[in-house]
C-alpha cells in the first residue's frame, strides 16, 4: 500500500477528520506559498460541505456508502 492508497480506504468521516487534522497544522502558518495559502481557504469550506453531504445521507434511509 503506498501513502496515497490509504486515504482511499478511509471512510468518509475518517477522511474529514484526517483533512481537518492536516487543516489544523498548517492554519497559521506564515508561508507566502500560494497553494498552501489557497489550501487554507478551500478546506474549511469543503469540510463543511462534505460533512453536511454525509450527514444528508446517513439520514436517508437505506443509504448505502457508495465508496
Amino acid at each position: 500500500m503506498t501513502y496515497l492508497d490509504q486515504h482511499h480506504k478511509m471512510t468518509d468521516e475518517e477522511l474529514l477528520e484526517y483533512a481537518k487534522r492536516l487543516y489544523d497544522r498548517v492554519a497559521f502558518s506564515q508561508s507566502t506559498d500560494i497553494p498552501l495559502i489557497e489550501l487554507r481557504n478551500v478546506v474549511p469550506v469543503l469540510i463543511d460541505r462534505l460533512r453536511e453531504k454525509a450527514k444528508a445521507e446517513q439520514a436517508e434511509p437505506g443509504c448505502v456508502d457508495k465508496y
